[in-house]
């Protein structure tokens, strides 16, 4: 309950600002200057403010190969007292197998010749997935920043692996962290400052003078028991908690609309679980906002039908009309459009729900309702029980 007040008092003060009475159309915010934000062309980044859910060790294991694989671990940020007292990392080891991840390879040195030789990094090339700890991150970049390790790192990504980070760990892997000062970290996340555990230990501004200093950068707080999934230009909020937005903008989630702030600026605004953020425009996505592909109506027309949900009492119904097909639930919503994402794949035009149409032989045999595509939420699985 305190929790769910501090929160909540959090919110109501982050918006009771005065709002423009008439949002922005065109956003385009202070920190959009030459800086590009996006993550690496290939492979996916798992930035975590601290503590690691299910939730993220589903992704993880999604992404990094099967139940077999070999993933890396690196504690390179843990204190030599802490190493000392565990110098075979036997409680990492055990952190792990309980999160269902058995099979790992330590890998540390805070030696950065060991680090340029290729018997150390010689694991990473093997492997899909990466996982750093968390402790303090100038550990890291002292023993990895410019060397073959974090050429390997670079090349894991370029294979479609994945790079996961706690705390220390996902900091490193931004353009900058903050801490006491700016920092520079490895830049897969390129154009972001990066801030962890940003509720939980109420850094809510304890770094605005460097965010104001270095507003071309967007600026990120991720709370524990948060992280975001970076893909590409884009990045999907997955945990518990929420992930603080410095970008010079207020987005007003009550009627999804974006409006700008003044040049000077510090205030910031909530995303929570299964909210996107498209890096690259540097502006929260949007089903209203969001780019459809033609279809025409004969191809729409495949997709009609009644499909009922396999375990429990909801249906929809599924028709086209006006050239656009409109879906109907059986909770007495009033019709509304879904529309072509990619094929099969179709999103409501006024919430954030996905559709994803199963096939067999060519035909449309069912639709999963989703409230995330990448963290496979599925709200209701529905099977076609009456055609068009």
């Amino acid at each position: 309950m305190m929790k769910f007040l501090i929160y909540s008092t959090l919110l109501l003060s982050l918006f009771s600002c005065a709002y423009p009475e008439e949002p922005v159309a065109t956003v385009e915010s202070i920190g959009q200057s030459n800086i590009v934000s996006k993550g690496p062309e290939k492979g996916k980044l798992l930035l975590l403010g601290g503590g690691i859910t299910e939730q993220h060790v589903t992704l993880f294991k999604r992404f990094s190969g099967d139940s077999s694989s070999t993933i890396i671990v690196i504690p390179t940020a843990f204190s030599d007292e802490e190493i000392a007292a565990d110098p075979q990392f036997d409680k990492v080891k055990r952190r792990f197998e309980k999160l269902g991840i058995p099979n790992i390879t330590i890998l540390h040195t805070r030696d950065k010749d060991q680090a340029n030789d290729a018997s150390f990094y010689e694991p990473i090339e093997a492997a899909k997935g990466v996982f750093i700890l968390g402790g303090k991150t100038e550990r890291i970049t002292a023993s990895y920043a410019n060397t073959a390790t974090e050429d390997a790192l670079r090349e894991l990504l370029n294979r479609n692996g994945i790079i996961a980070g706690v705390s220390a760990g996902s900091g490193v892997q931004a353009n900058y962290f903050s801490s006491q000062e700016k920092q520079p970290g490895f830049e897969f996340l390129q154009g972001v400052i990066l801030m962890n555990h940003f509720l939980a230990k109420n850094k809510l501004f304890d770094h605005s003078l460097q965010i104001l200093d270095h507003a071309e950068y967007l600026s990120l707080g991720i709370d524990n028991n948060t992280g975001i999934l970076v893909d590409g230009t884009t990045f999907e909020v997955v945990g518990q908690s929420y992930v603080a937005v410095y970008d010079g903008t207020m987005y007003h989630r009550y009627n999804d609309s974006i409006s700008n702030l003044g040049p000077l600026s510090d205030q910031f605004y909530l995303l929570q679980n299964g909210d996107r953020y498209d890096l690259s425009a540097r502006v929260v996505e949007s089903n209203a906002r969001r780019a459809v592909i033609p279809m025409t109506a004969q191809a729409l027309s495949a997709y009609e039908g009644h499909f009922q949900a396999k375990n429990k009492p909801f249906n929809v119904d599924v028709f086209l009309e006006n050239d656009t097909l409109r879906l109907q639930n059986s909770w007495g919503w009033k019709p509304y459009a879904i529309l072509p994402f990619k094929k099969d794949l179709f999103f409501a035009s006024n919430r954030t729900m996905w559709f994803q149409f199963e096939r067999q032989n060519d035909t449309i045999k069912g639709v999963k309702k989703m409230k995330s595509i990448v963290q496979q939420r599925i709200n209701a699985e529905m099977v076609k029980t009456i055609g068009k």
